[in-house]
């Protein structure tokens, strides 16, 4: 898939996401079209390694199933992962409580 970088700048904006859930900065987020429903889980190589995504954002350019938009803490971090065409693959989201 096509995986570009995304930071979140602009005034006024919160963590919640389009989901309605709150960012953990820690956290991977991704975005993804209407295609994906909020809480898919993926897995991508991400640092040469499988990292887990969760879908909980919109990409508003996004209308392919193949692409998605990775949210990323800084701007450097988005400069320096820019647009990557990496592994990525369906996963078993389990929730603990």
């Amino acid at each position: 898939m096509v995986v570009t970088a995304y930071v979140r700048t602009c005034e006024g904006c919160t963590g919640v996401v389009a989901s309605g859930v709150e960012r953990d900065p820690r956290a991977l987020v991704v975005a993804a079209s209407k295609h994906w429903p909020f809480g898919t889980c993926l897995e991508a190589v991400i640092d040469q390694r499988w990292q887990r995504l969760v879908v909980e954002d919109r990409g508003g350019a996004i209308d392919k199933r193949n692409e998605l938009d990775l949210l990323v803490a800084t701007e450097d971090e988005a400069r320096a992962w820019g647009r990557q065409s990496i592994p990525v693959r369906y996963c078993q989201l389990s929730i603990h409580r």
